[in-house]
């Protein structure tokens, strides 16, 4: 029989078990920062040996730091039982079928922020949905498939939320995930990811094979093909092609605050000089703290999204390498104080294109 043509309606994966919000989230400034790991240097060095390639097997982790596979082994269940480290897979958002992405800042009325947020959390298109401190109250990031699904999410489905007195919506036209951005994992209450129309053809099969990566991007593709029924060879071929149509990559990322890098999300929309926004945003990304960047048309020139351990390192980074940057004029800082929703498996594997 032959396999459905799953691009006439789209693809829904699962959300893994480990996009669970913690027991207790924080609802300060600081995420979580109760949940800090307390890593050594020989569990550093595994992370960062696995940041780089999150396939490295134990045998190699054990001979590039000098210690023994056991070691190996029981360390990486430590850390992956901490949340420090997590094992995934990155859907490309372009390639899943996404044309744009909408930046929407949000000031509430009569009506509590974090309860707007729930409302525009529950969107199919909500990436990510934050209570903010700051000119607005709410910060939401929205994928959106076509100039359609864009007509009805700014026209009638987040006016229609109860409580929502202004929006400035952004939409960008160029993304940057920085090295930082990839490596961070922030999850809470991830929903089914989205696939509305994958630019390559997927059966049930990849998508199985997709909701395996994402679970978990370091096992083995016999632990794959062994839970599908399927050979080990058909099973690395599928993951080839996926990998070769840059709509997936397996990798690690860290929890920010059980390391101990960042304990503090920020958004920034930014008015710049239009005529060198492509320095200002070539400037912005050699800023290590920037784990977002996208050129936008709208409110705002450019969005950004900073991580620091402090708030006190975040107005630093602001005050001394952003606003210096030739060409920016104004800039808004909304700082996230309760996050409600944040996805961190859909983002661009390339840093061009929209």
């Amino acid at each position: 029989m032959a396999a459905p043509d799953r691009q006439s309606e789209g693809v829904i994966l699962r959300s893994p078990a480990t996009s669970a919000p913690p027991a207790a989230v924080s609802s300060s400034v600081h995420l979580n920062a109760a949940n800090r790991a307390d890593p050594d240097e020989i569990d550093r060095a595994l992370i960062d040996l696995l940041l780089r390639d999150v396939k490295m097997t134990n045998r190699e982790l054990a001979a590039s730091i000098g210690i023994s596979e056991s070691a190996v082994s029981s360390r990486l269940r430590n850390l992956t039982a901490s949340g420090a480290i997590n094992f995934t897979a990155i859907i490309d958002w372009e390639e899943a079928g996404f044309e744009w992405l909408v930046i929407a800042r949000i000031r509430t009325h009569n009506r509590p922020p974090r309860e707007v947020a729930e409302a525009v959390s529950n969107l199919a298109q909500c990436l990510v949905a934050a209570v903010s401190l700051g000119d607005h109250n709410v910060v939401a990031y929205l994928l959106v498939q076509d100039r359609a699904e864009l007509k009805r999410l700014t026209n009638d489905d987040l006016p229609s939320i109860a409580g929502i007195a202004h929006m400035s919506l952004d939409l960008a036209t160029d993304t940057v995930i920085t090295p930082n951005g990839r490596r961070v994992f922030v999850g809470r209450g991830v929903p089914l990811l989205r696939l509305p129309a994958p630019r390559v053809q997927l059966d049930d099969l990849d998508v199985a094979i997709l909701e395996a990566l994402i679970e978990d991007g370091r096992q083995s593709n016999r632990r794959i093909a062994h839970a599908q029924r399927a050979s080990e060879g058909t099973v690395r071929a599928r993951i080839n092609r996926l990998v070769q149509a840059n709509l997936v990559r397996a990798v690690a990322m860290v929890d920010p605050v059980a390391l101990g890098f960042a304990a503090v999300i920020a958004t920034i929309s930014i008015r710049a000089d239009r005529t060198r926004i492509m320095e200002i945003r070539n400037e912005l990304a050699a800023i290590h703290e920037i784990a977002f960047m996208a050129v936008c048309v709208g409110d705002s020139d450019l969005s950004i999204a900073l991580t620091a351990n402090a708030p006190e390192e975040l107005v630093e980074v602001i005050a001394e390498r952003v606003q210096t940057i030739p060409g920016i004029h104004n800039i808004e800082i909304l700082l996230f104080v309760d996050i409600v929703l944040f996805s961190p498996y859909m983002k661009r594997l390339a840093n061009t294109g929209r």
